[in-house]
């Protein structure tokens, strides 16, 4: 009789510590809880879901007997481990469960962490995966090259985020050889080989649209990130700031989307000669310094970016290198005027985004800036920016905001989260209605851009709804549907001899009179 494996998922699967029994390096101490039970495996678990959605639906902490304790919380908490300790996190996207693990040494540590990668089962809610504590740095050395393996198979094309990880030559030649598109973060990661495997591995990839970023550190060589800036793969590329000596390569990445924070310090104009921005789509975040001709450097930078006219997005930060976010400084009116000037020679531009959620940079005293110097631009559809106080950003009641927005309709001025300035009760009303009819004026144009079978009968609707009774909408999209015009008159001439001859055969109160005396 062939053996049967024994079902081990009906048997008890943590056992209690005593509370007086636990030593020091048992206690999990959480940041809003403080202590939690801590228990031992009695077996291995099924699948990760057996601690995330049982009897154990609240935080506890598992120790295992190599000296590494691992905080549990399910999917629906919020908590970590209390300020100041140390732990590896790994975290499960889409209601999964959140580990933080922490040991002397970093070898337990990562071979725990390993244990609980193998147990995590196909999914199609995670949409990423944490592997690593932003500001806490581990060797992860001892993990098996397996367990990445593991990752990519279970759910390939999510997002990969690492934080403060070492990893082994194996390892990344195991990420870089995915089969799939990768979709990976390092952020203050290194390499064993300062990344040489890594970099032959992605030179083999197939793929064009795989998305990399690197923050805080690459953890390459100089040779290295050369290499990589030569390759072809690339849907997206992101990089912190870079030796001054090789801080203009990166523009030159064929990628559609680069992503890239720079020094103002290597800004230098004997420097600038050697940009080329390859990329259609630039998000560039400048960290500005103390250097005496800081703003000479950073208009000699946009200027020699106005040689490049094919851009189609651009997003602009700055950041102050010994500043604090919410610091609300205003940038020199030089350099935002380079900033528009950017802008308008690039005539396909469609997004300009120098939205600061951190509050750096106060835009408000530029704004008549921005929207004069804008108006011209006929291409530009998102214009992001960030202001602190709207109703005086935008001059009295609204002016430079609705000059703009009158002069180019198809233009839509929102703040960092998509949402457009209103102002207060003053200007609400006025801003609505602008609002409303540019929206009017982009839906109507867009019809006639793209004509559909359909075009005839929603241009009637929106004459008989949207456009009644306002001459001014009525006039826009008839002058935008002319065509639809010419076949929509004789429908109107039937429809009008339709109701005639409908008149005309109704009979009157005189003929169904004679028509009873005559019965």
């Amino acid at each position: 009789m062939p053996n049967k494996k024994k079902d081990t998922s009906s048997s008890l699967l943590l056992g209690l510590i005593p509370s007086h029994l636990r030593t020091p390096e048992q206690i999990a101490r959480w940041n809003i809880r403080d202590e939690s039970p801590t228990y031992m495996l009695l077996r291995k678990p099924t699948s990760l879901e057996e601690l995330n959605k049982n009897e154990y639906y609240h935080q506890i902490a598992i120790w295992r007997d190599n000296g590494a304790l691992t905080y549990v919380s399910p999917g629906n908490c919020i908590e970590s481990p209390r300020e100041g300790e140390r732990y590896l996190s790994l975290r499960f996207g889409g209601g999964g469960p959140k580990l933080y693990i922490v040991g002397n040494r970093d070898r337990d540590v990562a071979q725990t962490a390993a244990f609980f990668i193998k147990l995590e089962q196909p999914t199609y809610e995670s949409s990423s995966l944490t592997i690593g504590t932003p500001g806490c740095f581990f060797d992860f050395r001892a993990a098996p090259a397996r367990c990445f393996e593991r990752l990519l198979e279970i759910n390939p094309f999510r997002m990969f985020n690492f934080y403060g990880l070492t990893l082994n030559v194996e390892q990344s030649i195991v990420i870089a050889k995915s089969p799939y598109v990768m979709n990976v973060r390092f952020s203050d990661c290194s390499f064993e080989d300062q990344a040489c495997g890594f970099i032959d591995a992605m030179q083999s990839r197939n793929s064009s649209s795989d998305v990399l970023l690197f923050e805080e550190s690459t953890g390459l060589s100089d040779d290295n990130l050369k290499r990589l800036l030569q390759l072809d793969t690339m849907e997206q590329l992101a990089l912190p700031c870079l030796n001054k000596e090789i801080a203009m390569l990166p523009f030159s990445a064929k990628v559609n989307h680069l992503d890239y924070e720079i020094s103002s310090s290597s800004l230098q104009e004997d420097l600038l000669p050697s940009m080329d921005i390859v990329t259609s789509e630039l998000a560039i975040t400048i960290q500005l310094g103390s250097e005496t001709n800081l703003s000479e450097n950073v208009i000699a930078f946009f200027r020699r970016m106005a040689e490049f006219t094919h851009l189609v997005e651009l997003k602009i930060l700055f950041r102050f290198k010994y500043g604090y976010p919410g610091l609300q400084e205003s940038l020199p009116e030089g350099i935002v005027q380079e900033i528009v000037r950017v802008a308008l020679v690039n005539n396909n531009l469609v997004l300009l985004d120098l939205s600061d959620g951190g509050r750096h940079i106060d835009w408000a005293p530029h704004m008549e800036t921005l929207c004069n110097g804008l108006r011209a631009h006929k291409g530009l559809r998102t214009l992001k920016v960030t202001v602190y106080d709207e109703n005086s950003s935008f001059g009295p009641e609204f002016t430079f905001l609705r000059e703009l927005l009158t002069e180019n309709r198809n233009l839509t001025v929102t703040n960092e989260n998509g949402l457009f300035y209103w102002g207060y009760w003053q200007t609400r009303k006025i801003m609505k209605k602008i609002y409303s009819l540019n929206k009017f004026y982009r839906g109507s144009a867009g019809l006639a851009v793209e004509p559909t079978k359909e075009r005839a009968t929603l241009v009637a609707t929106a004459l008989l709804h949207r456009a009644s009774n306002n001459f001014q909408r009525s006039a826009l999209l008839l002058s935008d549907h002319v065509d639809v015009l010419y076949d929509l008159i004789p429908l109107a001439r039937f429809d009008d001899e339709i109701h005639a001859d409908n008149c005309d055969s109704r009979p009157t109160r005189y003929s169904m009179r004679k028509r009873r005396r005559s019965t």
